[in-house]
C-alpha cells in the first residue's frame, strides 16, 4: 500500500520524461544528485543519477569518471533503455564521453568567493 501511494504521488508531480531513442546517441548537460562507487566481478563502476534542467532523470551505470553530488556534467551518451522506478521515469545511459565537469562549490573556493 505504501509503495502504490508513493508511486502515484511521483506520476503526478514528476516532470521527468524518457529523452531520446533506444540506441541512439544524444547530449546531455545534467546535475548528479546522486552516486555510488560499486565493485563488481568487473572492477570498481562509478554510477550516477543526473537530472537535467527540464526535470528529465537519468542513470549511468559506468561513468567511468569520479564524480560528486552537486556536479555538472556535459557529455554524450548512448540511450540504453527507459526504466520506470515508483513512478518516476529514467532514461539508463552508457558508453558514456564526458567532454566537461563542472563544481561552482570547487570555483567558489578556489576564487575566494
Amino acid at each position: 500500500m505504501y509503495l502504490e501511494t508513493i508511486t502515484k504521488k511521483n506520476l503526478e508531480e514528476s516532470k521527468s520524461e524518457y529523452v531520446g531513442k533506444i540506441g541512439e546517441k544524444i547530449s546531455v548537460e545534467a546535475d548528479v544528485y546522486n552516486y555510488q562507487i560499486k565493485e563488481t566481478q568487473f572492477g570498481i563502476q562509478h554510477s550516477c543519477k543526473l537530472v537535467d534542467e527540464n526535470g528529465n532523470k537519468y542513470i549511468v551505470n559506468n561513468i567511468g569518471r569520479v564524480v560528486k553530488k552537486g556536479d555538472s556534467i556535459k557529455m554524450t551518451a548512448k540511450v540504453k533503455e527507459y526504466k520506470e522506478l515508483l513512478g518516476v521515469k529514467f532514461t539508463v545511459l552508457y558508453y558514456c564521453k564526458i567532454s566537461n565537469i563542472f563544481n561552482l562549490e570547487d570555483d567558489a573556493n578556489k576564487y575566494n568567493l
